[in-house]
């Protein structure tokens, strides 16, 4: 079964929405953060899906660029990549004390 580029174009496109659609999920699930009343990390307050959805939606991404041949869609594919890697800083966007700052610095080390 061979297909085609327009077919592995669809099928990056919908593992980049399934993707997105799980971050988003994540999102909606663990959205404001808060200060527990247990010592827990601020790493444990979010919905897990954010780590799959990442990975897919990058992989989405890297297949509908690499087999579009439209200039306007690698460039599209390419300018999505840096809000799609760096999704989970919106998590802590409006935490209001310098612990978010640790954590933000702490995810982008990893």
């Amino acid at each position: 079964m061979n297909l085609t580029k327009n077919q592995f174009i669809l099928i990056g496109i919908i593992i980049f929405l399934f993707g997105l659609l799980l971050i988003l999920l994540s999102l909606n699930n663990s959205y404001p953060l808060y200060f527990s009343e247990i010592q827990d990390p601020t790493f444990f307050q979010y919905f897990p899906t954010i780590w799959p959805g990442i990975v897919l939606s990058l992989i989405g991404l890297f297949i509908t660029g690499f087999f579009s041949s439209s200039k306007i869609a690698k460039f599209l594919c390419v300018s999505l990549i840096t809000p799609i890697y760096y999704s989970y800083i919106y998590f802590y966007q409006y935490i209001p004390t310098s612990d978010g700052g640790n954590v933000r610095a702490m995810f982008e080390i990893f």
